[in-house]
């Protein structure tokens, strides 16, 4: 045997000193909470890109033609992402939801809904962008706190860079935006 076949590849000398590295990086990131319950996968919304302007997710989907016979569709669905917790005094929960109007865009929109006693009731809702990328998403101290990846000024459409935290608030029956901090 030559010394070379003895010797270990380097990939085999990185994987112990990679790997603890991973384990301590996914600890420290942020985490979004668990996925909606089941029953929020049902839920009816408004939507401004709709022609009744509301839509009723079935299993986290909803689709409509984008227009009379046309071949594209309007396409909404359920994200992953959902935080519970409580905001004005009342136990909420927060969704996402992805709209896709038949072109290249994916709108993010912040959903904030209410558990009433026929199932869950949305309050209110805020865009996010076109194709942001949600980090983290929590209710803490009277906010609501996204961590996200938006477009910085010269990052093309598809692949946005510029990490942000955004907060809100509810006044009324409106998200409003706020400090994430206080």
């Amino acid at each position: 045997m030559s010394s070379a076949s003895r010797r270990p590849s380097r990939r085999a000398l990185l994987v112990p000193v990679l790997f603890p590295l991973l384990l301590i990086s996914a600890e420290h990131s942020p985490v979004l909470n668990s996925n909606p319950p089941e029953s929020l996968r049902n839920i009816e919304i408004s939507s401004e890109w709709t022609q009744s302007k509301r839509a009723t997710l079935r299993e986290g989907f909803y689709a409509e033609p984008a227009a009379p016979g046309a071949a594209s569709q309007i396409e909404i669905q359920l994200g992953e992402e959902f935080a519970h917790g409580q905001l004005a005094g009342k136990q909420v929960a927060t969704i996402v939801l992805r709209t896709s109007s038949g072109g290249s865009g994916v709108f993010v929109e912040l959903v904030l809904v209410r558990q009433e006693e026929d199932g869950w009731r949305q309050i209110a809702s805020v865009p996010l962008g076109d194709r942001v990328k949600i980090e983290s998403l929590r209710i803490e101290e009277g906010r609501i706190l996204v961590g996200l990846v938006s477009h910085g000024p010269a990052d093309p459409m598809c692949c946005p860079t510029r990490r942000e935290e955004r907060g809100f608030t509810l006044k009324g029956d409106q998200l409003v935006e706020v400090q994430p901090t206080q």
